[in-house]
């Protein structure tokens, strides 16, 4: 089969491990620790900038990536996705006593859903 120019391939090493060949030689992409939360808010803007401000916290904790959503027609029920450097530092995270603090200041009002996953494929 051809490649054309930027285009990748793939070499299957295993179950979480596929090596990328082509024009980007040497790249892994391995099965990612996501987060995924969800969970009311008195207000977004005031929650937002709770969130914001934890960045640095948040990155320590391992997180590498997010994304925000909210169910539809519900602009303060969040939809929080996360990827995370693995399943043990999120777990640690998520008991620590600052996000709990952080989460009440921010204005949470329920008990947050917790999914903590691996990608499959």
């Amino acid at each position: 089969m051809a490649y054309g120019p930027g285009c990748l391939h793939g070499e299957e090493t295993g179950p979480r491990v596929k090596i990328l060949h082509g024009n980007a030689p040497g790249i892994i992409n391995r099965a990612m620790t996501r987060l995924f939360i969800r969970h009311k808010v008195k207000n977004y803007a005031k929650w937002r900038d709770a969130f914001d401000a934890f960045k640095k916290t948040r990155k320590a904790g391992g997180e590498k990536s997010f994304k925000i959503g909210h169910t539809v027609g519900q602009p303060n029920n969040l939809c929080l996705l996360f990827t995370w450097e693995s399943a043990d530092k999120a777990r640690a995270f998520l008991r620590s006593k600052e996000l709990k603090a952080t989460m009440q200041e921010a204005g949470v009002k329920e008990k947050p859903e917790i999914h903590i996953f691996e990608d499959k494929d």
